[in-house]
């Protein structure tokens, strides 16, 4: 079966039509619509199609004060995508949600979230630097979501651009590794190109998948690309 592209074709040529004469001669925001016709053959050669479908959109153009390219962004502390968080019998995680607008004029008004049953969230807040703003998780889970839990997130500023989702794994009934104390070494002062560190944990862990290296700036240890 073959699928006409004319229409896909179409439907891109309208949308750029409209919104540039929209941006060109209304000046102001405006919705309009777009219809075409779908239309699948059995062959490339056929030219009387053997369905038909509608393909209705709108298209909403309006002015912003910032590029169109501009997007918010997660900063630190904020957990990163792809992390992974044990949660041990009884316990509470409690985390920040910090994201910055990505262009002079832009604000967070919202940090929408996909949690687990009975995390709690605060309302979003005002953060230390003027665009930025961040809420506040809390989640302590029951026996029955012991496993692997998913917390996805996303930003979204006054001209409704979003972040990248950031999706971070809870593995709940599972005690962390933890350092053993006195393990780490060297201690004291260390040469600038000192190369090797040891640590040890209380308990059998696997190599992290992603390289490491210390910001002595912030005094905190980030992942390196």
């Amino acid at each position: 079966m073959t699928v006409s592209y004319t229409s896909a074709v179409a439907a891109a040529g309208c949308y750029e039509y409209i919104a540039s004469r929209c941006c060109s001669v209304y000046c102001r925001r405006v919705t309009m619509t777009c219809a075409r016709q779908v239309d699948d053959f059995a062959t490339d050669t056929d030219t009387q199609p053997i369905s038909s479908v509608p393909l209705q959109f709108l298209v909403n153009v309006s002015a912003a004060p910032v590029p169109c390219d501009a997007r918010p962004m997660f900063v630190p502390p904020t957990e990163r995508d792809g992390t992974c968080i044990a949660i041990p019998p009884n316990g509470t995680y409690t985390g920040i949600m910090v994201a910055r607008a990505g262009a002079p004029g832009a604000r967070i008004v919202d940090i929408t979230t996909q949690s687990p049953a009975g995390m709690s969230k605060s309302a979003l807040t005002d953060g230390l630097l003027d665009d930025e703003r961040h809420v506040n998780v809390t989640w302590r889970p029951t026996a029955s979501q012991a496993g692997t839990n998913l917390l996805c997130f996303v930003a979204v500023d006054n001209t409704t651009a979003t972040s990248d989702q950031t999706c971070v794994y809870f593995a709940v009934g599972i005690e962390p590794p933890r350092l053993r104390v006195g393990s780490m070494s060297p201690t004291g002062l260390i040469a600038r190109d000192h190369g090797t560190w040891r640590v040890e944990f209380d308990q059998a862990t696997a190599r992290p998948s992603r390289s490491e290296q210390v910001d002595g700036s912030v005094g905190q240890m980030v992942m390196g690309q």
